[in-house]
């Protein structure tokens, strides 16, 4: 499937207006750098969901991410949504896009909780691009390029690398989350992760990042079912952007995993349509809110166990266990809870 060809018009359109709001967006970029912790969401008290010990919003400072945009195939992606609801995100040809997000959350903190909320975690997201209306094709995409438009994803998979996170993915927001290992190397000119589980490769994901370095503020919508009610979740995002379009910029491999089966199954690029890497990435996550109904969408559930492997390979340098500084309490998910509720 040729990326340029689904691409083309509609990308220069999407450019065209981005440099005609280009001044608006300035203004706007300032404004939402001065109040992006005041805008982090509504607040509420910790609860315990599972395992985990948090409150709204957790707020997630000094973070990564590399973000690939694929097509699919639009009727296979709009199956596996489980409202009527949502409109996947239409290209030309009968495709939709897939995106698939890398973070690796390093210092998280949470309303009410003191101190590190939860272990620093490596997570990968699947997600099927949406919309709550049709739209024309391609326009959602502007929200990449252009700041205050949102735009939004309903996740299809969530691995993470611990219990805590798994936990209260699925229990509060109903995320379809599951333990896995994650390793992430950055060769500067390079960026990749890969998921597995049991020795099994999930996928892989790799980006060359390039790209004039931006500032960004953006809403990113995540879309969920949880007890029979679709949520919405609307996370702040700011950080320095380099975004790449067209299939130069990356890769993606999916492995023999059920998970990488299935998203075979959707026909998706293995070149992307557009690639980003972000750094000094800011967000924050409140509690979704309910706005129609859903089917139930649990997604893979995975093994059960306390911690996933969390790797960081620098370069040539040796491989970092990201969860090794913590090894004196990483034993069982009781002790691994940083955000322990007090008492």
């Amino acid at each position: 499937m040729d990326n340029r060809r689904l691409l083309g018009p509609g990308l220069l359109a999407v450019g065209v207006t981005a440099a005609a709001l280009a001044t608006v967006a300035d203004v706007a970029l300032k404004r939402s750098a001065a109040r992006f912790y005041q805008r982090t969401g509504p607040r509420a008290e910790p609860a315990h969901y599972g395992s985990a010990w948090a409150g709204s919003p957790t707020v997630y400072h000094r973070c990564e991410a590399s973000q690939t945009l694929h097509s699919a195939r639009q009727d296979a992606v709009r199956e596996l949504l489980p409202t009527e609801e949502l409109h996947p995100v239409r290209l030309p040809g009968g495709r939709g896009v897939v995106v698939v997000s890398a973070f690796r959350w390093d210092e998280v903190t949470s309303n009410g909780v003191t101190g590190r909320a939860v272990l620093p975690y490596g997570e990968v997201m699947v997600g099927a691009m949406v919309t709550r209306r049709p739209a024309p094709p391609v326009l959602p995409l502007a929200g990449l390029v252009v700041p205050g438009l949102p735009y939004g994803a309903f996740v299809l998979h969530l691995p993470v690398t611990h219990r805590q996170a798994r936990d209260g993915g699925r229990v509060a927001w109903g995320y379809p989350k599951f333990i896995a290992d994650i390793e992430f190397e950055d060769s500067i000119e390079t960026v990749s992760c890969t998921v597995s589980e049991g020795g099994q490769q999930v996928l892989r994901q790799t980006v060359h990042p390039a790209g004039k370095p931006t500032v960004i503020s953006e809403s990113f919508v995540l879309y969920s079912s949880l007890d029979g009610e679709l949520l919405a979740e609307h996370s702040p995002l700011y950080g320095i952007s380099c975004l790449r379009l067209g299939p130069g910029g990356g890769r993606l491999e999916l492995g023999e995993h059920p998970v990488g089966l299935e998203l075979r199954r959707l026909d998706i690029s293995l070149q992307p349509l557009a690639t980003r890497r972000v750094v000094d990435l800011r967000t924050a996550l409140s509690l979704g809110h309910p706005i129609g109904s859903a089917r139930e969408y649990v997604g893979y559930i995975g093994q059960d166990r306390d911690l996933g492997r969390y790797i960081v390979r620098y370069g040539g340098a040796e491989p970092i266990d990201m969860y090794a500084p913590f090894a004196p309490t990483a034993g069982s998910a009781a002790t691994a809870r940083a955000g322990t509720e007090p008492g």
